[in-house]
């Protein structure tokens, strides 16, 4: 990228998942985290941030750190994603620097 600043992040990340539903949980927040951290980093102001991740321990805590940095952060289901799941995606727009 050479020191230029970008539009837009997309995550999808997921972790290998152990099988026990609090641990995927909080290594899918983890890895948001990172990905927010990159954000921030490379984001224009203004630009937007696409991130996977899961309802649950440290959920919150992640929704208030985008607010604080984006001016706009909307919660998506995505109509692929069943039900039961707690996979969400987390749009937020108006990078605040």
């Amino acid at each position: 990228m050479h020191g230029k600043k970008i539009d837009v992040v997309l995550s999808d990340m997921a972790p290998n998942l152990s099988g026990v539903k609090v641990v995927d949980q909080m290594l899918a927040v983890e890895l948001a985290k990172k990905a927010l951290d990159f954000s921030c980093m490379v984001l224009k102001y203004g630009g937007a941030f696409l991130v996977k991740v899961f309802h649950g321990v440290g959920f919150d805590d992640f929704l208030k750190n985008l607010r604080q940095n984006f001016n706009e952060v909307k919660v998506i289901k995505p109509d692929a994603s069943r039900a039961r799941s707690s996979e969400v995606f987390l749009l937020a727009r108006g990078f605040k620097i």
